[in-house]
């Protein structure tokens, strides 16, 4: 069963939350056929499972959703996801209320399914059926439920009506008329349940269009609308992509879409873009292991490819910022203003500014970016077309080592030149204060500082969350 697209967990819903379940009438061996053989290729096995426990609890007695979760076996998830399939297929209307001493109670109204025949009597139901199962089980089911057809021309009729066997007094009839009609009240009628879709549409933009395009306004009639709403909420096709659709069918002389026409071209056309998202996923995926396989074996560690693989999920923006939080601090403006031109004007992509970001802020453990050192990389590693983040890890090495080098040299130089005695000449105070200000920058820019493991930890942890969130 896959996972309703733009639900979040229900924090309200607590394991020692109440809940009490309805069922107006028993279900009919109809509906168990229905529910079976055509409601659960679309709903999935978790939403019928909690059909059949939800019924077997119908009753005035309330019940934990603890209890209910240990029946099932399912987390809290889980149980939401299969609750919001039953919802959305007409089968389950969910209800809450506040007791002030037990807080959120829940009421589960089952409702009963369509039997096969108004199943299948129904465009929208079959729609979905025919997407889950193909074409070819499909009419197998429909024509498991078909009812026959006879043909009575050659017969003559002779069925004795209604007055020709019964009769009684019409005014004891209109006598009992009122308690009669009272007592019917009580008893509802039966319902159809409703697909609820969210028609979010332009159909002022979607028609102009279509006019365009020779598409006859007849064709909106509310069914025609109701199945353009479905495509759209089920398949993610906005105005034009319909409009498109339709044009492709459309009879030309007189302006009219045939709807099943419209339906194959439309299952065709998303069957055939899923087949080739699947075939680039898994040839992307290949090619990644593949990939990071390679960079093990040349020499990266296991950090460097978390880092390489973060570098080419975070945008420079959000990099900067979680670097920055774990650093206990937040982007400056100039910060943010550095990384925003860099974007814009580098030809570096983002993976590979991130890199950079990285060696400043967390390798070189500066405070703030430091914009000179920045644009000095960038404008060394646009000119030598550097577009992976492993080749900008390579770079970062070196640089690491050129700056270790010759820090060593500067630790020799000083360690090993004798001292002589000359004579100390005054120099004038702007001099002194000019060289202290160099020799400090000096320090600044060459001195290298190896990022500490808690460091490391910390950043990598709260990646891992914000990819969590």
């Amino acid at each position: 069963m896959q996972t309703i697209k733009g639900t979040e967990y229900m924090s309200e819903i607590q394991p020692n939350s109440l809940y009490q379940a309805y069922k107006a009438v028993p279900l009919s061996d109809d509906g168990v056929q229905a529910l079976t053989a055509l409601y659960q290729p679309i709903i999935g096995s978790d939403a019928l499972t909690l059909y059949f426990a939800l019924a077997n609890d119908a009753s005035t007695a309330e019940y934990t959703h603890l209890d209910l979760l240990n029946q099932l076996n399912f987390g809290m998830q889980r149980f939401l996801d299969a609750r919001y399939h039953l919802e959305g297929i007409g089968l389950l209307t969910s209800y809450q209320k506040n007791l002030s001493e037990f807080g959120l109670l829940y009421a589960y109204e089952l409702q009963e399914p369509l039997s096969p025949v108004r199943f299948f009597a129904d465009s929208t139901y079959s729609f979905l059926l025919k997407n889950m199962v193909g074409e070819r089980r499909f009419q197998l089911l429909a024509k498991r439920y078909m009812i026959p057809r006879y043909t009575w021309s050659a017969y003559t009729n002779i069925t004795k009506n209604f007055t020709d066997v019964y009769s009684f007094q019409l005014a004891d009839y209109q006598r009992d008329q009122a308690k009669l009609e009272q007592i019917a009240s009580h008893f509802s009628k039966e319902s159809k349940p409703k697909i609820a879709i969210n028609d979010q549409l332009d159909w002022s933009f979607l028609k102009f269009h279509a006019q365009k395009k020779q598409i006859s306004a007849k064709n909106f009639t509310d069914e025609f609308s109701k199945k353009l709403s479905l495509y759209h909420q089920y398949y993610g096709l906005d105005e034009m992509d319909l409009v498109q659709y339709m044009a492709d069918v459309v009879n030309i002389a007189t302006g009219m879409v045939e709807i099943d026409e419209l339906e194959k071209r439309i299952v065709a056309s998303r069957r055939t873009t899923r087949v080739k998202e699947s075939s680039v996923n898994k040839e992307t995926e290949d090619a990644e292991i593949r990939r990071f396989n390679t960079l093990k074996l040349t020499g990266f560690s296991d950090l460097d490819i978390q880092i390489i693989k973060e570098s080419e999920q975070i945008s420079p923006a959000d990099y900067l910022a979680a670097i920055k939080l774990e650093k206990n601090s937040y982007p400056t403006k100039l910060e943010e203003w550095i990384v925003r031109d860099l974007v814009e004007r580098s030809p570096l992509p983002k993976s590979v500014i991130n890199v950079l970001l990285h060696y400043a802020l967390v390798v070189k453990n500066n405070s703030v970016l430091p914009q000179k050192l920045v644009d000095k990389i960038s404008a060394d590693w646009s000119e030598k077309k550097v577009g992976t983040p492993e080749a900008a890890i390579q770079l970062v090495r070196t640089l690491a080592k050129e700056a270790q080098t010759a820090k060593q040299q500067r630790t020799n130089q000083s360690r090993y030149t004798p001292n002589k005695v000359t004579r100390k000449e005054q120099l004038p105070k702007w001099l002194v204060e000019q060289e202290a200000k160099k020799v400090s920058n000096e320090q600044v820019e060459d001195s290298e500082v190896t990022l500490t493991d808690e460091m490391n930890e910390r950043f990598q942890a709260y990646l891992k969350r914000k990819e969590g969130e």
